[in-house]
């Protein structure tokens, strides 16, 4: 599969559950998950998958060639959280606010600048709902959209 095979995300909205999955060609390739809570959208899950090795021809196993898809490094982290923040700031949320666990801020180092870049705070320390996270991501609403008139 080349490089330039096409990424798309399909959001989906059920039960105050906001969902992203982001795609590379035919292969899953990335979720974010948000709830709504008051005047907050809380990010519960945010990333996209590690390589995928598949089998050609599965039916042959053991003759088959395999490929390995790289799904990360194409913008899809990108397209997904811009999907997101397009969808928070249409709802009457205010505040964005959601964790980086120990693993994601490891395996994911440019995290905090991807979110930086859209104008969330990085405060050391998880929030409440993601006792497991290394940092928290904060966004005021309210405040970014008076900044961008």
């Amino acid at each position: 599969m080349s490089h330039n095979e096409r990424i798309f995300i399909q959001p989906h909205f059920e039960d105050g559950l906001l969902t992203i999955d982001g795609y590379v060609g035919r292969f899953p390739a990335g979720l974010l998950n948000a709830w709504f809570e008051n005047d907050e959208i809380r990010i519960g899950d945010f990333h996209v998958f590690k390589p995928l090795t598949y089998q050609i021809f599965p039916l042959l196993a053991q003759l088959s060639p395999t490929r390995t898809i790289a799904f990360r490094g194409r913008g899809l982290g990108a397209l997904m959280l811009d999907e997101f923040l397009r969808r928070a700031r249409a709802s009457a949320c205010r505040i964005v606010v959601g964790g980086v666990t120990e693993s994601d801020a490891d395996e994911s180092p440019f995290l905090q600048e991807l979110y930086k870049r859209r104008g969330f705070e990085i405060r050391e320390g998880p929030p409440p709902f993601l006792p497991r996270a290394r940092y928290t991501i904060f966004l005021n609403l309210a405040a970014s959209a008076v900044e961008e008139l």
